[in-house]
C-alpha cells in the first residue's frame, strides 16, 4: 500500500509512507532503500521476520514506514515500489516548478 500526495515542489522533500502486511506477532517494518534517478524514485520496503522456526499468528497487520523523496526538477514523476516476488507498482505525482 502506498500513500502519497498528488503534487510535490521540485528541490523540496516530502513522504509518503508504505504499507506491507505480515504476521502481528513475527513481522516488523524494517525501513526501506530508496534510488532516485531523475523524476523516478524507486523504493523497497524491508520487513523484519522472525526465525524460521518461530510460531507465528496467521492475522495479517500492517506495517507502515515513511520515506522521504525530493525531485530535483519539475515533471510528472515516477514512484517505483517494488514488493516481493519481483511485484511491482507504480504511481506518478505531478512536480511543480519552486517559487
Amino acid at each position: 500500500m502506498l500513500e502519497m500526495p498528488a503534487r510535490a515542489i521540485a528541490g523540496v522533500a516530502f513522504e509518503i509512507t508504505v504499507t506491507t502486511v505480515g504476521s502481528g506477532i513475527c513481522t516488523r517494518a524494517d525501513g526501506a532503500s530508496v534510488a532516485v534517478s531523475g523524476l523516478v524514485a524507486d523504493v523497497t520496503p524491508w520487513d523484519r521476520l522472525a526465525p524460521a522456526r518461530a510460531v507465528c499468528t496467521d492475522d495479517l497487520a500492517p506495517f507502515p514506514r515513511r520515506v522521504t523523496l525530493r525531485f530535483s526538477s519539475p515533471g510528472t514523476a515516477t514512484i517505483r515500489l517494488h514488493g516481493r516476488g519481483g511485484l511491482t507498482y507504480d504511481a506518478v505525482l505531478t512536480v511543480a516548478p519552486a517559487a
